[in-house]
């Protein structure tokens, strides 16, 4: 498996499916043989009629033994799996809810998760363990258990999807089996089993999120796995649930230590990068019709534009011709009519402007330099996706998108003056999505507040970059980065926002300042690649 999981690729794609149970390894059972045969004894003592103490004896060696507990936790699980066929399986039955409530006690321990230093990495291995062994024990419960337990599903799902991290590809496959196991006890397949428990683990992810608890190992694809349900099965109460799990978020910014800050907004990306995810899924996974249907739904919709400008004529025609004494009273009743033109938020045009009216407050914040970084992945990220929403791309009404942009701008402008160059690199990033989204709307406060700061910028740059003392240190090498990748964007930026030959010049001329020094003039050329041939002209004149 890759290391990245993501289990709503694993679900719908069957060659990213783990074909083969991962094989818990211990000091002595070094072999396949010897694991076999143990396994083997395990289950023996599954059938036998003294079956209820020996669970008993190892659901106290559970709770008691400190160096043996994962061992007591396999032998438990072993003998599990052999009372599916005891004579004695209906007694043992009983024993399942304790069972089931000592696993779901073996948490990673959280002060050791947020605390992952050298010497704490042993014990997290450890805590992880015991909860891996715990998820696998508690499939096999339900697979034995069968509808008589059914009711332990939506608690158990929770656990075991929350406590696993997506970078550690035996816990995914843990994971996979213990979750094909519970689907096997509701006679479910695993992805009807997470549609059906999708509204509890929203609730769940909610209420945890509230209390703030960010140290869930697998808080990502327990959010990529609601967001996704969510769009297949537009489930109101799922969005209801996601726009207030972001919405006690954003609040809880405010009133959150210095400390905690940090995390929240990295928790609201980890949600807004989940929810970007799926929104390009979807986006992709929309049937595609045959041309002539798609010719007919763009007849459909001119028709439709026609017939609003004719009666938007005929009311403008009517009202010339009432009388000056009721000019008022028509303005007054034209109001509401024009208020009921708006179209109301959907799903995802309410989720992203609640991560942006909280999270933009963040970009200003110059002592905080992983906050501004943060808050402008953010930001980028929501304002992408928005312009992709009904009638908010560029040359559309974009009633939502560009009073936003003319929020975050004062803020984003005063970064050009940061002296952090992963400040000013993250902000043109911010700037790219504002030119392609709002062209315009931005032309004349990007030349006038921004240009003579970005120029700046890159003679900083240029001569960090030149300087030979600095010449292997991290930050010329970032410098150069940072130059070279403003510079392919810049041509971009140039083209998008239309920028006239006086308002080119100037970078132009810094931009071949800057390679002079170690090309000529035919491998400058080579290596610029204008999108305008008007930059074309100028960049010619400059060599």
């Amino acid at each position: 498996m890759s290391t990245n999981f993501d289990l709503i690729e694993v679900l719908f794609s069957e060659p990213l499916q783990p074909q083969e149970r991962p094989r818990n390894s211990f000091r002595h059972l070094t072999t396949k043989e010897l694991q076999n045969i143990f396994n083997s004894l395990c289950h023996t003592l599954g059938q036998m009629e003294s079956l209820t103490m020996i669970i008993d004896f190892l659901l106290d060696g559970i709770q008691q033994m400190k160096f043996f507990k994962k061992e007591a936790m396999h032998v438990l699980n072993q003998v599990i799996l052999g009372i599916e066929d005891s004579p004695h399986k209906n007694e043992v039955v009983q024993l399942f809810p304790s069972m089931i409530e000592e696993y779901l006690k073996q948490k990673p321990n959280r002060n050791v998760l947020l605390k992952a230093n050298d010497k704490h990495v042993e014990t997290a291995k450890e805590s992880c363990l015991e909860t891996l062994l715990a998820m696998e024990g508690l499939g096999y419960i339900l697979k034995v258990g069968g509808h008589e337990l059914t009711h332990y599903v939506p608690e158990i799902l929770y656990f075991c999807i929350s406590n696993t991290s997506p970078s550690y590809p035996y816990d995914n496959a843990v994971l996979y089996f213990a979750l094909c196991d519970i689907a096997t006890s509701c006679d479910l397949k695993l992805v009807d089993l997470l549609a059906q428990n999708v509204d509890h683990l929203s609730r769940s992810l909610n209420l945890s999120l509230r209390q703030r608890d960010l140290t869930q190992p697998g808080l990502e694809t327990l959010l990529s796995l609601v967001i996704r349900f969510s769009y297949l099965h537009s489930d109101p109460s799922i969005q209801h649930d996601i726009i207030d799990t972001i919405t006690t978020m954003t609040l809880n910014l405010s009133q959150s230590e210095e400390g905690q800050v940090l995390q929240i907004l990295r928790c609201i990306f980890v949600i807004v990068d989940a929810f970007k995810k799926n929104f390009q899924k979807v986006e992709r996974e929309v049937p595609l019709t045959d041309k002539t249907c798609d010719l007919k739904q763009m007849i459909e919709k001119l028709e439709k534009e026609k017939k609003e400008m004719e009666e938007e004529m005929a009311k403008l025609a009517l009202d010339e011709e009432d009388t000056s004494n009721h000019e008022n009273d028509d303005m007054d009743e034209n109001m509401p009519e024009e208020e009921s033109e708006k179209k109301d938020l959907n799903f995802d045009q309410k989720f992203l402007k609640t991560c942006l009216d909280h999270v933009q407050h963040f970009v200003s914040m110059s002592a905080q330099p992983m906050w501004q970084l943060t808050a402008l992945d953010i930001i980028s990220c929501c304002l992408e996706l928005l312009a992709g929403t009904p009638e908010e791309s560029c040359g559309e009404r974009q009633e939502n998108f560009l009073p936003l942009v003319h929020v975050i701008w004062s803020p984003l402008s005063l970064l050009f003056q940061s002296k952090n160059i992963f400040v000013v690199d993250k902000a043109f990033d911010c700037l790219m999505v504002l030119g392609k989204h709002a062209r315009d709307f931005i032309h004349v406060r990007v030349v006038k507040e921004i240009m003579p700061n970005l120029v700046k910028f890159f003679q900083t740059l240029e001569l960090v970059v030149k300087d030979k003392d600095m010449a292997r240190t991290l930050s010329a090498r970032e410098s150069k980065r940072i130059l070279e990748k403003m510079i392919n964007g810049l041509w971009d930026l140039l083209a998008l926002l239309d920028l006239s030959p006086i308002e080119s010049d100037q970078l132009i001329q810094i931009i071949v300042a800057n390679l002079s020094g170690t090309l000529n003039a035919p491998e400058i050329r080579c290596k610029l690649e204008p999108r305008r041939s008007l930059d074309c002209n100028i960049l010619d004149l400059k060599l």
